[in-house]
């Protein structure tokens, strides 16, 4: 009822301050602690996209659907919390094969960026699931 009564107003001068109402509201209560605490792996950022509306999908035979996020993951509070060693996390792995890992989760990452970029530039998130 309050977005049909804005709409009937005259909004040339209602949506500067709603704008600014939003921006404001956004800036003081957005904490990205909260959204991704630092542990993120492919199927956090699954829930994420889902519960955001944008895409998750990426190329699965570039990006592996991001399934080394989780061995990154894993690994690297392991070392965090003194579980494992440098020496301990890397010695199942050549060098190739980091460099592989490394690649794969680059392009996934890119991919779900752009997928963000779209979903903004599109203002898909203006639009009714």
């Amino acid at each position: 009822m309050v977005i049909k009564n804005f709409k009937d107003r005259n909004t040339d001068k209602l949506l500067p301050i709603v704008t600014n109402i939003s921006t404001d509201i956004v800036s003081k209560c957005f904490d990205s602690e909260k959204l991704i605490s630092g542990n993120l792996d492919a199927k956090e950022i699954r829930k994420i996209a889902k519960s955001y509306g944008f895409s998750y999908e990426t190329n699965a035979r570039i990006t592996k659907d991001g399934n080394k996020l989780l061995t990154v993951k894993n690994k690297r509070n392991d070392l965090a919390h003194g579980i494992s060693s440098f020496c301990d996390c890397g010695k199942d792995y050549t060098i190739e094969e980091l460099l592989k890992i490394k690649q794969e989760i680059i392009f996934y990452l890119k991919e779900i960026l752009q997928n963000i970029e779209q979903y903004i530039n599109t203002e898909s998130y203006l639009k009714k699931p």
